[in-house]
């Protein structure tokens, strides 16, 4: 019988304090860009990932959630 290589474990995620976020989000805002603010705000509280952040189309956009259909990939 042969046996499965073992499972390779990935670092944990930590995630970025609030207070950080909003030190980001004020000195983007205070540049005037706004559409980095909003991406550093959806990547941050919303969990999502650069792709699928990039993927997201107003109908995605609901009253108190996000809709997550898919990822951007470098091909799209």
């Amino acid at each position: 019988m042969t046996r499965k290589p073992p499972k390779q474990l990935r670092p944990a995620v930590a995630a970025i304090p609030p207070e950080r976020i909003e030190v980001m989000r004020a000195l983007l805002l205070e540049r005037g860009r706004l559409r980095d603010a909003a991406l550093v705000s959806v990547l941050a509280y919303a969990g999502l990932r650069p792709q699928e952040a990039l993927a997201l189309e107003w109908r995605h956009v609901r009253g108190r959630t996000l809709l997550v259909e898919r990822a951007l990939s470098a091909a799209s």
